[in-house]
């Protein structure tokens, strides 16, 4: 009973999470299948543990890939701990964060996946009941993408376009769903090719043409690039060990390729505009464009991938932490934003776009080859099972699920969906199934327990524990979602009650979401709450430091409490994670007016009019620091502190190298501290600068002249004074005194 139990749940999630979502309930509609898909896995591992303690035994599936997974996780969970403990500790609230979900992520939606399917569908009869699972999901998928396609949208009460004319379907994101179906379409077409009856090979068919068209809607390049590799590297199998197979289905194969053509070349209304266009001429601008190696899709990733290198640079051996990548990312993006290619592509990213670079951002050298080592022994694993299985059914079927993860890896050198929940669920029930077969063929290998009354006890105690955190875990995550968006929606009709209420609720329940928490910030710096947005926008940072946003509006708030000190930490950190937000600049500059330290305002102002030259309130209050700056050098000539007159001009030389007042009064300090060639080098500025023949500073470059000892040098400049003033007084006493003619 248990096991049937096990198996409908499993099948359930597999069939329904890919497909609901809500429209107006969370700001991700999607946030609920990863909720739904986790909570049933927890169910399922509540009715082990009660099968485990009736049967006073488990019995567990022993596979190739055991080793390397255990190793694997292990080591991504020691990842986390270093970043926790050792490498980020400043940051622990986040990394405790985003490193436990993404160990959930490999335990629930990997591990478990890839053990369940082995274990309770490693049957011939299992195998079909799981693929036709994944088929359902897949083509219902496919068909509501095909209608949003269309212009046709059955649940939104308008057409959503957030990734424009491409259809997200059930899924929020076209790149997750061209994932899902890349895994499919290489099983269908296998079983198709294999298919006797005329019966199936029409619905095998039907179904493949329905998903082939869901994925061509989603316009992904890399998964029709994956698709491709995947069917390549089907005919070119059978082409070697089985041609009879494509020989048998030229028919069939000449009939799809006919009805593909066909449905790609109807005129299709464009959306938002009243022009029509086939499908394949969409297809082919998409593909065109692969050669614009200057577009934007490109530079983003270009960027990503630069940032991910700094990473390795800085941890090359266990990498930033499994799961961190994302809050570590804008601190290494900074560095790339001042060139001009990249500028206008600061991103939040959340993935590296490149699955050689996840790995190894995150978990350094040593985790990208256990990486290998873990699909090493599964390919290796595949092609022993394809040469030795004696069941053509399973031998053709070993060859599609395998295609499908070399196309799933190729498509994962530009896409992010191996590490997203719905896509992994095909990824890892396909590498279950391989490893069924070649179980099946043979005599499975098992781990039978049989603990001791205490361990069972403690095992079924850390798994209920687990269970239960589980389920509330994912279920406060989602209220909390549903709670900020609520919020959310409030602040934009500027109910900014009501929006605090929500996002404190939100807080309260799930303290971890940095929208959510940003979103509280500004709700109460928009009511003059400063203590509280300052308080919100702190909670921000803890749940991911990543957001220069957070910081800069947490030193606008400090500055508004004149806790000025920390203003210029926060607006500081700001401009370190995004040093072309003008803003930060121009608010940096005007705290440190309040703290009377000029030079740094100055050099603010003069970023923020680098950044934008036109800011009229970044002139002014440059001048006015300058002004400042200046005053305060004279006050220091007045009091006759040299030093400190000296140092205060010799920054204003530093920070305005064409402000010829400023040299001159250097010069004279240089002079009055009897740093005559110090003076002599700022005279001769001031005099090429200005341009003009000025007889007092010629005249103090004369006295400099004879104060450094270069008499000669002196009388030429006296001389070339009384060229000027035939009568100059000090012109003549000097050469008087030198006993100089003129």
């Amino acid at each position: 009973n248990y096991n049937k139990i096990i198996r409908f749940l499993f099948m359930l999630a597999v069939v329904i999470c890919p497909l609901i979502f809500f429209t107006n309930v969370t700001r991700n509609p999607y946030a609920i299948q990863q909720v739904v898909f986790y909570i049933i896995l927890s169910a399922i591992i509540a009715l082990l543990v009660f099968r485990f303690n009736s049967q006073k035994k488990m019995v567990l599936p022993r596979t190739a890939l055991d080793r390397p997974l255990a190793v694997f996780f292990v080591f991504c969970v020691l990842t986390v701990l270093n970043s926790y403990f050792i490498v980020y500790p400043q940051w622990k609230t986040a990394i405790l964060s985003f490193g436990g979900r993404r160990i959930q992520f490999l335990l629930l939606n990997a591990i478990m996946l890839f053990y369940i399917t082995v274990d309770f569908f490693g049957d011939s009869k299992g195998r079909k009941k799981i693929m036709w699972a994944l088929f359902l999901a897949a083509t219902l998928a496919s068909l509501y993408g095909i209608l949003q396609y269309l212009g046709i949208e059955l649940i939104w009460s308008k057409r959503l376009s957030p990734y424009g004319a491409r259809s997200v379907s059930s899924f929020g994101n076209p790149n997750f769903m061209s994932s899902y179906l890349l895994l499919i379409i290489p099983v269908l077409m296998t079983m198709l090719l294999n298919e006797k009856s005329l019966k199936k090979k029409l619905i095998l068919g039907s179904i493949g043409l329905i998903n082939l068209l869901g994925l061509i809607v989603t316009e992904t390049r890399s998964s029709w690039l994956g698709l491709f590799v995947a069917i390549g590297i089907i005919i070119f199998v059978l082409a070697v060990s089985n041609r009879n197979i494509i020989l048998e289905n030229k028919k069939w194969l000449i009939l799809l390729t006919v009805m593909i053509t066909l449905v790609v070349m109807i005129p299709l209304k464009e959306s938002n505009t009243s022009k029509r266009s086939s499908i394949f001429t969409r297809l082919a601008s998409r593909v065109v464009s692969i050669r614009d190696v200057g577009q934007s899709a490109y530079t983003q990733r270009f960027l990503m991938w630069s940032a991910a290198l700094s990473m390795v640079k800085e941890h090359p051996l266990v990498g930033v932490g499994w799961g961190n990548y994302e809050i570590i990312y804008p601190f290494h993006q900074s560095k790339y934003l001042k060139m001009e290619h990249y500028s206008s592509l600061r991103t939040h990213s959340n993935n590296t776009h490149n699955e050689i670079l996840e790995i190894v951002s995150q978990v350094g050298i040593i985790g990208l080859g256990l990486y290998i080592w873990l699909f090493w022994v599964f390919f290796r694993r595949t092609i022993e099972i394809y040469k030795k299985t004696g069941n053509e059914y399973n031998r053709i079927l070993v060859l599609g699920l395998g295609a499908g993860i070399v196309g799933m890896f190729v498509d994962n050198m530009l896409n992010v969906s191996l590490h997203f929940p719905m896509p992994a669920i095909p990824f890892w029930i396909n590498i279950g199934l391989i490893i069924a077969i070649g179980r099946d063929e043979g005599s499975p290998a098992v781990y039978k327990i049989i603990p001791k009354k205490k361990t069972l006890f403690m095992i079924s105690l850390l798994a209920g524990v687990f269970v239960a955190f589980v389920v509330v875990f994912n279920a406060r995550y989602f209220s909390g979602e549903m709670h900020y968006f609520k919020g959310f929606k409030s602040a934009r009709q500027n109910n900014l009650k009501n929006s605090v209420k929500e996002c404190l609720l939100s807080y309260k329940i799930y303290p971890l979401n940095v929208d959510n928490n940003y979103e509280l910030g500004n709700a109460y710096a928009r009511l003059k709450d400063k203590e509280n947005a300052a308080w919100a926008y702190k909670e921000a940072i803890k749940a991911n430091p990543g957001y220069d946003e957070i910081y800069f509006n947490l030193g606008v708030v400090y500055a508004q409490l004149n806790r000025f000190d920390e203003a210029i930490r926060m607006i500081s950190e700001s401009i370190r994670i995004n040093p072309l937000f003008k803003d930060s600049h121009l608010n940096l500059g005007n705290v440190y007016i309040q703290k009377e330290r000029w030079k740094e305002a100055v050099e603010s102002f003069r970023e923020c009019l680098a950044l934008q030259p036109d800011d009229k309130v970044a002139k002014q209050n440059l001048s006015y620091a300058l002004t400042r700056l200046f005053g305060r050098g004279q006050e220091y000539i007045d009091k006759k502190e040299w030093g400190s007159a000296e140092m205060a001009f010799r920054e204003i030389t530093e920070l305005v190298p064409a402000d010829v007042k400023a040299h001159l009064y250097l010069g004279n300090i240089y002079f009055s501290n009897e740093k005559f060639e110090s003076s002599i080098t700022e005279y001769r500025k001031v005099l090429e600068m200005s341009g003009k023949k000025d007889i007092n500073i010629m005249n103090n470059l004369g006295l400099a002249y004879i104060g450094a000892n270069k008499n000669d040098l002196a009388a030429k400049q006296f001389r070339e004074v009384l060229k000027i003033d035939h009568n100059n007084f000090t012109a003549l006493n000097k050469l008087k005194e030198m006993k100089i003619n003129r």
